[in-house]
């Protein structure tokens, strides 16, 4: 039973994100945006959150003083930089 239900949740999120990329999609679209597929639709988006982190990252380090903990923090890297 919990193997049938692991199944109907994943089919519940895939269901979302589908949403939500088609979605985006429309949106672009109303836009006037040039996004064409999906696939176009998830580029944006990793582009947009890489964005977001990296103005987090550098506000974070402007406001601490030091760059390393950020980079501790934004690259989990297990030797200091």
């Amino acid at each position: 039973m919990q193997a049938y239900e692991a199944i109907v949740k994943w089919y519940a999120v895939l269901h979302l994100v589908l949403t939500f990329l088609q979605w985006r999609l429309y949106e672009a679209w109303a836009q006037g945006q040039s996004l064409r597929s999906l696939a176009d639709v998830i580029r944006q988006q990793r582009i947009e959150h890489a964005q977001d982190t990296l103005i987090s990252a550098c506000r974070e380090a402007i406001q601490m003083g030091s760059i390393e903990p950020v980079l501790q923090r934004f690259i989990a890297r297990s030797a200091p930089v």
